[in-house]
């Protein structure tokens, strides 16, 4: 190998540390000069909650919020003053009120990072490129929606988020049982998961594996049995009211993907959402027409939440359910035909999703930095009035969400097409075709020109 070239990987090799190393710092400071999201300060009153008054039961959040308790717990054996940091939903600015908040958002932080690592594994054993791993990583770690999302808005959808990726990444390795394993905890951690089960099951059904198939339900199903049982025999009919309330209740979080919308009047909740019907589409597909390899998984999954996304809920927490799936998925075609329209979808995804939530969610104040100077206080005042000119008649919140919706249509049409093609321009197809008839003047040429075309239309 040429000294350059060798160089060149070994400089590759260390660009990943390199990128974590700028972005840490970055993601430590602003989570822990963000208290004041609401949404944040809720977990962390339900967190103080568990540990003081021993409430474990927290609905869909029982998972996140009791593991992160462990963190509140490491706070309260510190030397620090112990007073809680909120009245209400009011920060109270103190150095230990500033440690906790750092202390409460350290498994977000870590998991952020955990998840960037995961995608450059993960595009490195596919691509068998370092340079495409590191501009995954690169690309997820360096992200400020994602930031913005987790570090500062403190949104512990991250936790499953990383989980249900981990359960990606050990299934694209043959870990089965690891795999379900992860994804049986990731349902504990949010409802998602459970809509991609079956994508796992009908990929080992396409392989033939139908005993890993067992094997992956019985080890999905029992972490989950376990878990019941011992809140069951610790709660008995208060867990069961709060495993009732959730597909019944409140958000009626379970139904989501059945065409419940908790903020849209006009749907009952009976009628089969367009994203059920996206979902059963590409499992049809993926069982009996497109060519199968096993990161089609990666496709359909992808499918699936982005249509959830453009169909169904465009709050902040949803989106970051899809965003590891697309920014591999950029990743893996950045050296294609159609690299430009990936990336230009990928960016008009995140400048909808960002107009989106900040006309919402992040125009009431500066990132919920505590407005601790009149120079803050200030800059947040301007914000408000940037954010109330966006939800004026509805015409900005309305206009970024079409782009949102339609950007999350568009890619998930172009996953599709492409799945379309490369099961079109085989290469069993290809070769049936070279073996038709004898070969005739210009045959050889028309050949190799089908399989430059073959290659070309593959994104």
């Amino acid at each position: 190998m040429p000294v350059s070239t060798h160089h060149g990987l070994r400089l590759r090799s260390r660009l990943f540390p390199i990128v974590l190393l700028a972005s840490l710092p970055i993601k430590c400071i602003l989570a822990t000069i963000t208290p004041e999201s609401p949404d944040f300060t809720n977990i962390a009153t339900q967190v103080s909650l568990v540990v003081e008054k021993q409430t474990i039961l927290q609905g869909p959040y029982t998972f996140s919020v009791n593991f992160i308790s462990l963190f509140y717990r490491l706070w309260l054996l510190l030397p620090v003053d112990h007073q809680w940091i909120y009245s209400g939903y009011t920060f109270i600015p103190s150095s230990s009120a500033y440690l906790l908040v750092f202390i409460l958002k350290t498994p977000l932080i870590v998991f952020d990072v955990l998840t960037g690592f995961l995608i450059y594994r993960l595009a490195l054993s596919i691509s068998r490129n370092q340079k495409t791993g590191v501009f995954a990583a690169t690309v997820w770690l360096l992200n400020p929606y994602l930031t913005i999302i987790i570090e500062m808005d403190g949104t512990m959808d991250i936790i499953a988020t990383f989980i249900t990726f981990l359960s990606c990444y050990l299934f694209m390795r043959g870990r089965f049982s690891a795999s379900a394993v992860s994804l049986s905890v990731a349902t504990m951690a949010r409802f998602f998961p459970i809509a991609l089960t079956p994508f796992f099951g009908l990929a080992l059904v396409r392989e033939g594996k139908r005993r890993n198939l067992y094997t992956m339900i019985v080890s999905y199903l029992a972490p989950l049995a376990l878990v019941a049982a011992f809140l069951l025999s610790r709660f008995g009919a208060e867990f069961v009211e709060m495993v009732y309330s959730i597909p019944v209740g409140g958000n009626r979080e379970f139904t989501w993907f059945l065409g419940f919308r908790p903020n849209t009047s006009s749907t009952s909740g009976a009628e089969l959402s367009s994203v059920t019907f996206v979902c059963g589409l590409v499992a049809l597909l993926l069982l009996r027409i497109w060519k199968y390899d096993r990161r089609l998984v990666l496709d359909v999954i992808l499918i699936g939440l982005i249509t959830y996304v453009g169909f169904s809920h465009f709050n902040r927490y949803y989106t970051i359910w899809v965003i590891p799936f697309l920014t591999l998925d950029l990743a893996m075609h950045k050296n294609g035909l159609h690299r430009k329209v990936y990336a230009a979808l990928f960016t008009l995804f995140f400048v909808s999703a960002f107009l989106y939530n900040f006309a919402y969610w992040w125009s009431d104040g500066l990132f919920f930095i505590y407005e601790s100077t009149p120079l803050i206080t200030q800059t947040v005042n301007y914000m408000r009035e940037a954010g109330s000119l966006l939800r004026l008649g509805d015409l900005g919140t309305t206009f970024t969400q079409s782009i949102l919706a339609g950007t999350c249509i568009i890619y998930a049409t172009m996953v599709i097409m492409r799945n379309f093609v490369k099961a079109s321009f085989s290469p069993t197809t290809i070769e049936q075709l070279r073996l038709v008839g004898p070969q005739q003047p210009g045959r050889q040429g028309a050949f190799r020109q089908s399989k430059r075309s073959a290659h070309n239309l593959c994104p």
